[in-house]
């Protein structure tokens, strides 16, 4: 969200590289990222689909500035804020058309918060943007690696503390190098 941001109109910045991010609105992100989070409880369909709704309550009342009514308290303090109606505001298709640099999207593919399908969904993004820039995309997808391109297993957060290695994988680091070697080469 913020490389897309500082990226958008600037000519000084030469490349751009999002890592995990998302392809989607900020509340459609989300919603995705508590469903998530929701299939990993032991919990009725009927319960999930309540806490669903609830979040989409929240959202719109975040949105809209109203309509708290029967959300707890606790969860509208929690929710009113300016970051995170900025999080569920933001959608990188509208930001995407502004941005001119080569761009590189990582994506785990063991990632279980931020879904690997939002690379896809980013790189078609960034593919319609006038050209040249809509030729200077790359989507690398990263097998064995989670949403912190950490060597993994499962790719799920509670599996995190356990990780023998807690470094961003060589993988990552490589893609992202090789990338920028190749879009923004030395002048000797």
């Amino acid at each position: 969200m913020v490389t897309l941001l500082a990226a958008r109109g600037h000519d000084d910045i030469k490349a751009v590289v999002l890592a995990a991010a998302p392809g989607v609105p900020g509340a459609e992100m989300v919603l995705e990222q508590q469903r998530l989070a929701l299939a990993r409880l032991n919990l009725t369909e009927a319960d999930r689909q309540a806490r669903i709704d609830l979040q989409r309550r929240i959202q719109t009342a975040v949105l809209t500035h109203g309509g708290w009514e029967g959300i707890p308290a606790d969860m509208r303090n929690r929710a009113e804020s300016p970051l995170f109606e900025s999080r569920l505001a933001f959608d990188p298709a509208n930001v995407m058309p502004k941005t001119r640099q080569p761009m590189l999207i990582l994506q785990g593919a063991l990632d279980k918060q931020m879904d690997p399908a939002n690379g896809e969904k980013l790189a078609a993004l960034a593919r319609a943007r006038k050209r040249p820039a809509g030729d200077a995309v790359k989507l690398v997808v990263l097998p064995g690696l989670n949403h912190l391109f950490v060597p993994a297993t499962t790719g799920e957060v509670d599996e995190y503390a356990a990780l023998p290695d807690k470094t961003v994988g060589r993988p990552a680091v490589e893609a992202v190098a090789s990338w920028l070697q190749e879009v923004m080469p030395v002048r000797k």
